[in-house]
């Protein structure tokens, strides 16, 4: 075999084999994990999601939930969909997360 591509290379040096994975634990999330469940405070704080908010407000509120730091592209989606379909969507990402949040296929 030749030289492995870029995105193949560990740093380091060393590959570890099985897809990079180390004794089976995944992959890191880089400190962005969204939480299990939400407290309290945070509920209240998705459920004053409202259509009739300022876009601005909106989009940064949304941000901020989501812990998802470039706001284009929350603002994209927004203009995309509207207003209404984005907070019906994260009504139903907050009682996703009140219910223990979704599998996913790494851990």
């Amino acid at each position: 075999g030749g030289k492995k591509p870029a995105y193949a290379r560990r740093k380091g040096g060393r590959d570890k084999g099985r897809g990079g994975r180390e004794h089976g634990r995944g992959r890191r999330s880089h400190g962005r994990r969204m939480p299990r469940g939400i407290s309290k405070r945070q509920r209240e704080e998705w459920k004053g999601l409202s259509t009739s908010m300022d876009k601005a407000d909106l989009v940064s509120n949304m941000c901020r939930l989501l812990r998802e730091p470039k706001e284009h592209l929350i603002q994209a989606v927004v203009e995309d969909v509207g207003r209404g379909l984005a907070v019906q969507v994260m009504t139903e990402t907050r009682r996703t997360l009140d219910n223990g949040g979704m599998k996913r296929l790494d851990g």
